[in-house]
């Protein structure tokens, strides 16, 4: 469940290059990529910080991805990335569920009296325990809401 994720910490410049954001909404992204990454990517795992990149490029897996439940609102700065994650996704044939709830903020999967939260996380759950193989009542999770 990549939720709420910057899955490409590198170049969060091109955010700004897809279109205008608050400089409030910059700073916090440019913090991310400043804090995760402190002296930059020398001598770290980069695909640690970019998972997405990983994803999108050719390079094999040393053994199949599991089924991946990502979500995402259609105000979210995220939200071109969430498209990439979907399109590696489905280039490599893996399992998965991505669905885009409009009119949603990022991180609105954190606020439990949305109805679109109420939504996303029953579907985020079924598809968990589909993933598994089990049924809800076997599984006995949590209500949501």
């Amino acid at each position: 469940l990549p939720l709420c994720g910057v899955l490409q910490v590198t170049d969060t410049a091109r955010f700004r290059r897809r279109r205008p954001i608050p400089t409030w909404l910059n700073d916090v992204i440019v913090g991310v990529e400043r804090d995760y990454l402190r002296n930059g990517v020398t001598g770290a795992d980069p695909h640690l910080a970019d998972p997405l990149l990983f994803l999108e490029s050719d390079a094999p897996t040393a053994r199949p991805l599991p089924p991946i439940f990502a979500s995402c609102g259609t105000k979210d700065p995220l939200l071109d990335d969430h498209r990439r994650l979907v399109a590696a996704l489905e280039r490599r044939g893996v399992r998965h569920e991505a669905p885009v709830y409009p009119g949603m903020v990022h991180a609105f999967q954190a606020v439990p009296m949305l109805e679109a939260t109420k939504a996303q996380w029953a579907r985020a759950f079924e598809f968990i325990e589909a993933a598994l193989g089990a049924p809800s009542e076997a599984r006995g999770h949590a209500a949501v809401g």
